[in-house]
């Protein structure tokens, strides 16, 4: 790159060294120690507002008492007396002189650590964030970037991080607004559905009946859960941040977590299972078979038992305790542990431990041992050290479950398993739907030949329109979701701060329409030949 070439010898006879220093000015945020003191005291920073951290910062002869025995005393400014230090075979004068009188070189100053003492080496820099109650220093930019480092919580909770469960206006009145339609929509249609439960005649229509039902319980779950989590934001409001940690590891969010994980998978489970009906009753002449027995009622029921215990697996199975270390993502220790601030993960914990107790394996380590060799550390003396887990739905503070996952996640078969057979869900109610629109087509037009008969032509048409608004509806909810959850993956993009408006409105919107859809196909096709497909 261009820049300015400076060459000055470090001592008498040594070869010259080179210093190729780039043209124009930097960001100084990110700049530290001799780095950060050249750049601002040549005004070579882009914030204008950065001060020179050694202004009026004189050397003389009697600073730093009892430091560097081996001076070697000059005069400068023809008028003052300074010394110098010995420093790599030569003689130095870049020292800074602390308020206390303490001396430290270069290299320490703006360093993020109160080297001084008595934080005059911090005091004037601009490239780092004070923590609140304590000396600690953090770069700026960690400052409000959803991880805790001041253990005062400083640096996450205040004005201008303005931290909430459900960040913005915007997502939290369409979480109100989509969960209040859902929760009223689908408690419509589930009395309306239980009022006709006894009407159904054949295993046939009482499967689809109740397909249709625990489709609407789905989405009330779903609905619910927005509600809930509304709720719960407006009541913390901005001090969600001081109790952060008490709500991600609390039995709260779990249960939010395992409510919307069930209400979601009920819903399109129940989804693929009626398309699979309807596909398989029009492909039998809409047939509405014979009438309905006990054996049909049980095999009914039976289909409806095993999507409820399907969905309720893949809520549970990360909370089970066998699974913690695929499924734990961090700890949260109580406040005041310097050690380990906010909700470290196993990397942290390797670094401190290994610090501590010397070199470890990292391949296969189990949290039963990194919490064994943690209490390791303290003595019982005091209480030793208390914990608590960080659970698999703690991940946000909307306390969904975790679509986006790092390559390196030890979560991300399980993820991607789920994520998979969410697809082909997808897939499988798509080509059902098609496969009926195009018999019914062909059907209708028959009739129509035969009987001269319109009003089935229309009937059928507008029944093709819903059963395309049906998959457009779960394709632009569930496909471009699977494509960003796979870029995140693979580390293409950065997907975390959209967590929130894909979890709070591009998947729950099927909550409202899937009732519209549905009561609307099934209630206004009872005259002719596709009621069947009920």
């Amino acid at each position: 790159s261009s820049g300015i070439n400076a060459e000055w010898p470090l001592r008498p006879g040594s070869q010259r060294t080179v210093l190729e220093i780039p043209d124009g000015t930097l960001r100084c945020d990110n700049l530290f120690g001799e780095l950060y003191v050249y750049y601002s005291c040549e005004g070579r920073c882009s914030n204008s507002k950065v001060m020179c951290p050694i202004k009026n910062n004189s050397l003389r002869h009697d600073s730093c008492p009892g430091q560097f025995s081996d001076r070697a005393y000059t005069v400068i400014n023809n008028q003052d007396l300074t010394f110098l230090f010995k420093s790599a075979g030569s003689y130095s004068i870049d020292l800074f002189v602390c308020e206390n009188n303490r001396c430290i070189q270069f290299n320490k100053l703006c360093d993020l650590v109160d080297d001084c003492g008595d934080g005059s080496d911090e005091i004037s820099c601009s490239n780092h964030f004070r923590c609140a109650s304590n000396t600690s220093y953090i770069s700026t930019s960690q400052k409000c970037d959803g991880t805790i480092d001041c253990l005062d919580l400083s640096d996450e909770c205040n004005a201008q991080c303005t931290k909430r469960i459900i960040q913005g206006a915007f997502l939290q009145v369409m979480s109100w607004m989509i969960g209040i339609l859902a929760v009223f929509f689908n408690s419509v249609i589930l009395f309306q559905n239980v009022l006709s439960l006894r009407k159904c005649s054949t295993a046939l229509l009482l499967l689809n009946k109740l397909l249709i039902m625990l489709i609407s319980v789905g989405d009330l779950l779903v609905g619910g859960y927005l509600v809930i989590i509304s709720f719960v934001d407006s009541r913390r409001g901005n001090n969600y941040c001081f109790s952060q940690q008490e709500w991600l590891t609390g039995a709260g969010c779990s249960f939010l977590g395992i409510f919307s994980t069930i209400g979601s998978q009920f819903s399109l489970f129940s989804m693929t299972a009626l398309s699979t009906v309807r596909l398989f009753g029009i492909k039998n002449s809409m047939s509405i078979g014979s009438r309905l027995t006990k054996f049909g009622g049980l095999k009914s029921v039976s289909v409806i038992l095993m999507i409820v215990a399907l969905s309720t697996a893949v809520a549970l199975l990360p909370l089970h305790p066998s699974m913690e270390d695929f499924f734990v993502n961090g700890l949260s220790y109580e406040t005041g542990n310097p050690l380990f601030t906010g909700f470290p993960d196993k990397r942290k914990h390797l670094k401190v431990l290994e610090a501590y107790y010397g070199r470890m394996k990292k391949q296969s380590i189990k949290w039963k041992l990194i919490v064994d060799m943690v209490k390791g550390m303290f003595t019982n003396v005091y209480g030793g050290i208390k914990f608590k887990n960080v659970d698999f739905y703690g991940n946000d503070a909307v306390c969904l479950f975790k679509y986006f996952v790092k390559a390196d996640d030890p979560q991300k078969l399980f993820v991607w398993a789920v994520l998979i057979i969410n697809f082909l869900c997808f897939i499988l109610i798509s080509f059902s739907y098609i496969v009926i629109s195009v018999i019914s087509m062909r059907s209708s037009k028959s009739l129509c030949k035969e009987r001269g008969n319109s009003v089935i032509e229309n009937r059928n048409r507008q029944m093709n329109k819903k059963i395309s608004i049906i998959i457009l509806t779960d394709f632009c909810c569930w496909v471009p979701f699977i494509l960003t959850c796979a870029l995140h993956t693979i580390g293409v993009l950065d997907a975390t701060e959209w967590y929130a408006l894909f979890s709070i409105v591009v998947l729950p919107i099927n909550s409202v329409i899937n009732p519209i859809l549905y009561d609307t196909t099934i209630s206004k096709k009872k005259k002719v030949p596709t009621a069947t497909l009920r």
